[in-house]
C-alpha cells in the first residue's frame, strides 16, 4: 500500500477524502485506519462543514476487505474483535458531526460497500457495481453491512442481496434507494463536490440538526449501534467453523492460480 494512499484537501468548506491503493482498493486494516483518520481530521477541521468520500482509481472504490487478512481473525475471540473494530470505525463516519457524502465508482463490494453506507449520501458512476458477496466465504458482512443496508433497502430486499451474494447494477441501487442519483462515470466527482456545495451553503446548525433528528425517527442509530452484541458473536461462530475455513484456503488457492 503506498504510504499516501489516503489523500485530504480542504477547498474552503469542503473536505476532499480520496482513497487510491491500487489495484482496487483492498481494505486492509491500516487503509482503513488512515481512511478514519481522515475523517476525523474533517469533522474537527473548523472551517469543514462537508466531507466527500471518493476513489482515486477507476476501476474500484474499493473491493472489499483483504482477505488474506481474514487469516489473522481465525482464532477464539477474533472474530468478534475483527466484527467490533469494523463496526465501531464505521459507526463512527456514519454517525460524526458533519455530512459525509461517498462517489462511488467500479467495484464497492463486501466491506467497501459496508464503508459507502456508513456515509450519509451516495452518488454512484453508472459504471458501479455493488455487493456483499462474504456468503461465498460462508459468512456475512459483520461490519454492520446486514442492518445498514436493511435500512437502506429494506428487510425483504436486504435478504435476497445478503444470502445470494449477488452483485446488482448503480441503476439498481438507485431504485432501492442506495444511492441518490446516477452520473456518467466521468462527472462523478464533479456531481459529488457540486452536492457538497449546495450542502455547505446552508446552515450549519440546522444541517445538523436535520442529520440528528433523521437518524433518530428511522431509530438508525440505536439500531446499528445497538446491533453489535448481537453481530460479534454471529462473526465469532461463523470465522471458528471449519465451512470459512474451507472457504478462506478455496479462495487463496484460487487467488494463487
Amino acid at each position: 500500500m503506498p504510504p499516501d494512499a489516503v489523500g485530504y484537501a480542504e477547498t474552503g468548506p469542503v473536505a476532499v477524502i480520496t482513497v487510491a491503493s491500487p489495484p482496487l482498493n483492498i481494505l486492509t486494516w491500516t487503509l482503513r485506519e488512515q481512511i478514519v483518520a481522515a475523517v476525523r481530521r474533517g469533522f474537527t477541521s473548523p472551517q469543514v462543514r462537508v466531507l466527500c468520500l471518493v476513489s482515486g482509481l477507476e476501476r474500484a472504490f474499493s473491493a472489499g476487505a483483504d482477505i488474506g487478512e481474514f487469516r489473522d481473525s481465525l482464532h477464539p475471540g477474533g472474530g468478534r474483535a475483527r466484527s467490533t473494530i469494523e463496526h465501531q470505525a464505521y459507526d463512527e463516519i456514519e454517525f460524526g458531526p458533519k455530512p459525509v457524502i461517498c462517489g462511488v465508482n467500479g467495484y464497492c463490494l463486501g466491506g467497501g460497500l459496508e464503508l459507502a453506507m456508513a456515509a450519509d449520501l451516495r452518488i454512484a458512476g453508472a459504471d458501479a457495481v455493488f455487493g456483499q458477496p462474504e456468503i461465498g466465504l460462508g459468512c456475512f458482512p459483520g461490519g454492520g453491512g446486514t442492518e445498514r443496508l436493511a435500512l437502506l433497502v429494506g428487510r425483504s430486499r436486504a435478504k435476497e442481496l445478503l444470502w445470494t451474494g449477488r452483485q446488482f447494477s448503480a441503476a439498481e441501487a438507485l431504485s432501492w434507494g442506495l444511492v441518490t442519483a446516477v452520473v456518467p462515470a466521468g462527472e462523478l466527482t464533479t456531481a459529488v463536490l457540486e452536492l457538497a456545495g449546495q450542502l455547505a451553503a446552508k446552515s450549519p446548525r440546522a444541517v445538523l440538526a436535520i442529520k440528528t433528528l433523521v437518524d433518530e425517527a428511522t431509530g438508525a442509530r440505536q439500531a446499528i449501534a445497538g446491533a453489535l452484541p448481537a453481530v460479534a458473536p454471529w462473526v465469532e461462530e461463523m470465522y471458528n467453523s471449519d465451512e470459512v475455513a474451507a472457504a478462506l484456503a478455496a479462495f487463496e488457492a484460487r487467488r494463487s492460480a
